[in-house]
Formats: C-alpha cells, sequence, structure tokens
C-alpha cells in the first residue's frame, strides 16, 4: 500500500480520493484475509461485480470495507429484507419540500464544479448558497443560483476532457439548465408541492462512480433482483417511473460487491443462478486455526503488554473450543436453541475487556477482565446447562479458579480512589445531574444480571444493550432505575407492526 497504489500478489490498480473513511488500524489481516483481498482486488480491476459467502460474523463486511478504505474508494452499504421494495435501492418519484427542492438544486451544482472546475475557487459562492437554505431565504437562494449557472454554462471547464467526461459534461449542464425553470418558480414565490425523482443509494453509486455493498442479498424479493442482475451487465441504468425515462450512465469506478449467509441457515434462502452467475463468488470461511485467532485477538490487544501471548493463545483455545461445542449443539440458548458463536462476539468482549483493563476508575487483573468480557459477548444467551460448561471451560484453559462464582463479589476488581457514585460495587460516571431514584426491588436473578449490565453501560457505553423477556418481568422498570442512577433522561417508544 502506497499514497498512488494498491499491490497485491495478482494486481496493481491506483487509489483514488473519494474515500470518506479512514483506514481502520484494527483491522487484522490474518492469511486468509490476504488471500481472500487478493481474490477480490483481481475481480475489481476485472470489472467483476463480487459476491462473498459465508456465515454471520466471519467478516465479510469488514473485509469489503476494509478494501475500499485502502483502495480510497467511497462505499456506501443498503441491508436488504423480504419487504425491500425496486424505488428503495434505485429511486423513485416522490414529494419534495421547497428546501428539499433547493438542497437538490445545491447539489447539482457542487457535483458540476466538483467534476469540471476549481471549487477552491467557488468556495464562497457555494457557502452563500447553503447558508441562503439554512435561513429559509430560498428567493435570495434561486436568484443566486440563477445567475451562477449560467455563467458557469458560458465557462469552459478548468481542463481537457476525454469522450466519457464529455458525455457526462453534458448531462450535467442539461441539469442545470433544467433547474433554471424551477428557480424561476421559487423567485416568483410558486411553492407548488412537486413530485421529483430523488435517486435511491444504488442509482447515486452508479452514477458517481462509489463501490456498492449489498448485504443479505438473497433475501431480497425476485423483482429487485431481477433489476440487480439488468445493471451488472450493462453500462446504462434505465428507469421508467409515472411516464417518464431516466437514464443514468454508468462511471467507470462503480462498483457492486453483496453479501450472504449461506443458504441452509434458518431463514435464509439460495440466490437464484441468473444473480450469483453474473458474479465472482468467494466462499468465506469462519477462522477455525486456532494460530489465526491468536493472531487476531494479540493484534486488538497490542497496546495492552500485560495481555502476552500464553494468555493470546489460551484466549484463541477457549474461544474455538466454546464454538465447536456450539456447532455439535451441547451449547444451547435459553430456549433450548442452537447457539451460534462467531469472531464478531469475541471481538466484542475483547472491546469490553480492553475498556475495563484501561479503565481509571478499576483495578482488575488481566483474567478477569477477559472472562467479563467474553462472559458478556456469549454467556448471556447460553442456558443454565451451557453456563455451567462455559465456565468450567474457561477455569480449565485459562487456569482461573471458579472465577463465576468471584465475579459477583465485590473483590472481583478494586475501585480507585475517585469520586464517583457507587452501584453493586460499579462506578457510576458522576453526570452532575440528580434524578429521584425510583425504588426498585433488587432479586436474586436481577443481582445477577446487573453486574453484566453495568459493565458495559460503565465501561463501554457504545455498545448496545437488548433486554428480552416476557410481558411485565421489569425490563422496562430496570431500564428507568438504571437511567436514574446515571442521571439521564429515558425515553421510551413503543414500536407494533
Amino acid at each position: 500500500l502506497s499514497e498512488n497504489e494498491v499491490t497485491t500478489s495478482r494486481s496493481i490498480f491506483s487509489r483514488n480520493n473519494t474515500s470518506d473513511s479512514e483506514i481502520d488500524k484494527f483491522f487484522c489481516s490474518t492469511s486468509s484475509v490476504i488471500s481472500l483481498l487478493d481474490k477480490i482486488s483481481v475481480s475489481v480491476k476485472l470489472n467483476e461485480s463480487v459476491l462473498l459467502i459465508g456465515e454471520t460474523g466471519c467478516g465479510k463486511t469488514s473485509v469489503i470495507q476494509h478494501f475500499a478504505n485502502i483502495s480510497g474508494n467511497r462505499l456506501k452499504v443498503i441491508n436488504l429484507s423480504k419487504v425491500t421494495d425496486v424505488s428503495d435501492i434505485f429511486g423513485g418519484f416522490k414529494p419534495v419540500s421547497v428546501k428539499q427542492r433547493c438542497l437538490s438544486i445545491l447539489n447539482k451544482i457542487k457535483l458540476f464544479l466538483e467534476n469540471f472546475y476549481d471549487v477552491s475557487k467557488n468556495t464562497e459562492f457555494i457557502m452563500y448558497l447553503l447558508k441562503s437554505i439554512e435561513n429559509g431565504n430560498y428567493v435570495a437562494f434561486a436568484k443566486t443560483a440563477i445567475s451562477g449557472c449560467k455563467k458557469l454554462l458560458a465557462t469552459a471547464p478548468s481542463r481537457s476532457l476525454n469522450e466519457s467526461e464529455k458525455s457526462r459534461y453534458r448531462n450535467h449542464s442539461c441539469e442545470l439548465q433544467n433547474a433554471e425553470s424551477e428557480l424561476q418558480n421559487i423567485v416568483q414565490s410558486k411553492h407548488v408541492p412537486k413530485f421529483e425523482f430523488v435517486k435511491g443509494v444504488l442509482s447515486e453509486c452508479y452514477e458517481q462512480g462509489y463501490w456498492l455493498l449489498v448485504d443479505e442479498i438473497n433475501l431480497a424479493p425476485e423483482s429487485v433482483l431481477l433489476r440487480l442482475s439488468t445493471i451488472i451487465t450493462s453500462s446504462r441504468l434505465q428507469l421508467d417511473e409515472g411516464g417518464f425515462s431516466i437514464n443514468i450512465e454508468r462511471s467507470r469506478g462503480f462498483r457492486l460487491f453483496a453479501c450472504m449467509n449461506p443458504a441452509f441457515e434458518v431463514g435464509k434462502k439460495a440466490l437464484p443462478t441468473r444473480t450469483s452467475n453474473l458474479m465472482s463468488s468467494f466462499k468465506v470461511s469462519a477462522m477455525e486455526n486456532v494460530d489465526e485467532i491468536a493472531n487476531l485477538i494479540s493484534h486488538l490487544f497490542r497496546r495492552l503488554p500485560s495481555v502476552n501471548k500464553s494468555i493470546t493463545f489460551s484466549l484463541a483455545e477457549f474461544f474455538h473450543k466454546i464454538r465447536y461445542l456450539s456447532q455439535v449443539n451441547e451449547i444451547r440458548d435459553t430456549n433450548d436453541r442452537k447457539l451460534p458463536i462467531s469472531i464478531r462476539q469475541l471481538r466484542r468482549g475483547i472491546e469490553l475487556s480492553k475498556s475495563l483493563m484501561e479503565s481509571e476508575h478499576i483495578t482488575i487483573g488481566v483474567i478477569n477482565a477477559l472472562y467479563a468480557g467474553c462472559r458478556v459477548a456469549f454467556r448471556l444467551e447460553m442456558s443454565t446447562e451451557s453456563q455451567s460448561k462455559f465456565d468450567c471451560l474457561f477455569d480449565e484453559i485459562m487456569h482461573s479458579k471458579e472465577i463465576a462464582k468471584r465475579y459477583v463479589r465485590e473483590d472481583f476488581f478494586m475501585l480507585t480512589p475517585k469520586s464517583f457514585r457507587i452501584l453493586l460495587s460499579h462506578p457510576i460516571p458522576n453526570f452532575g445531574t440528580f434524578i429521584e431514584i425510583p425504588p426498585h426491588i433488587l432479586t436474586p436473578t436481577l443481582s445477577e444480571l446487573l453486574p453484566d449490565i453495568l459493565k458495559v453501560l460503565s465501561f463501554n457505553s457504545e455498545l448496545p444493550i437488548l433486554l428480552e423477556g416476557p410481558t411485565s418481568c421489569g425490563k422496562t422498570s430496570l431500564l428507568t432505575f438504571l437511567a436514574a442512577h446515571y442521571g439521564k433522561k429515558l425515553v421510551r417508544i413503543n414500536n407494533h407492526r
């Protein structure tokens, strides 16, 4: 990887500058990942669409995101489902407000400037237009935009254009000319409700040359898959909506990626052959090699020297065995169903363990921190019998002694002398707001669950929490109780069909 190009064992291609994301420094390039990136790079070089097939949490999406970042391409991601409509991804006619119409025209002007002129010389012009929209001064925006568009169309591009760019220049010029009548209506305050074609994420990527990742592609309805099949091989996208025909030229930089789970998983279906045959398909296997898993763990803990090679290998061995027990149905969930375990969960647990070890509020041993992370990542969904197997296996491999019993004791970690409130031996950040704490009875079951929730809330607040249970078992009241302790306002939204 250099400043201007990306080199793999079988291909070399230039880096673009359209990516708006930084390269993920936490991405671990194992041997299997490097091999997969090499295959994907060849497909991208040959302008082929890519399909990755693998189990949940094996890293399909992460690999594509990383490849887009290192190659400097902007990547858009869309998740499909059985209720996805063609208009959701391709676009369609929708009612737009005056503000939306102004923003749409502003985007066309900005895009025209970025592609064919020096944007830096027109910064003041763009900022004035944007400020006019924000202030609701749409007439001033329209007048300035009309005069600006006329000057742009009368000025030759700042550089020479090839044939493809000349075609795009003509299309953009026509769009600006068509926008003039709409701007005149805004000047005359004729704010008539209007239906306008709003491009979907695929149409935007197709035209702008962005990369598009279609996740869970095999869940999409037949109508969506049929339309997706047509764009893989064509150089132009034609949309017929409301009696209008809209043509979008395919940008040279556009690439289509898709991910799916194997068809044998519950709730999944096979991708039609006519669609899969148009794409380069690669199977993404979960990490089975203990050394590779240890390499990943070591990479995630690289800033913590206390987590040595012996510990990372033991943790990798523990994960490998607990996943094997899940695969052979010896580890079950609370409903006595098979419980899938993935690398994604392992990473989530490691992030919590790191947060515990790096916290200034507590002092905790490495093994204790690893158990807390693995417990939150894997154990909470297990049946009582499976939880016992989990604890015994952790004690055996990590050389701990009845760590599950010590987990709920006050000496599992030591509090540092800081000013904060305490709840079940856990530090509660002091936000300086006082909310009356409602009465709450801590039953034995709740007292066992709360330490897990408190570790997430106090040490890794970015991790979302899902409480699952029957009606009136106390889920909402528990959150009200916790929100009061953390000095936070709880907003409740009732979802229904």
